[in-house]
């Protein structure tokens, strides 16, 4: 045992059973996990999240946003919101 690597001792003999079994828990989760990764329908932003955009934006600028600045911000909200 002396000259042998420690890894050899504890490594686990029956690489294409990991294989095998590593596939089917890949499969198994692409037919158990679709629901829950689907992008929603419909992305509602309200008036008090754009507000708080707004506020976000006015606390780092020192200014408002302009009306296209806004638009961008609420943009990349709703970005965010589906991925």
């Amino acid at each position: 045992m002396r000259g042998e690597p420690l890894y050899k001792v504890t490594q686990i003999k029956g690489d294409g059973e990991f294989l095998v079994l590593g596939a089917a828990l890949f499969g198994l989760y692409g037919l158990v996990g679709k629901n829950e990764a689907e992008a929603p329908a419909k992305v509602v932003i309200s008036a008090e999240r754009v507000a708080n955009v707004a506020d976000r934006f006015a606390r780092t600028w020192r200014r408002a946003p302009t009306q296209q600045e806004l638009l961008g911000l609420v943009e990349e909200e709703i970005r965010d919101e589906v991925f």
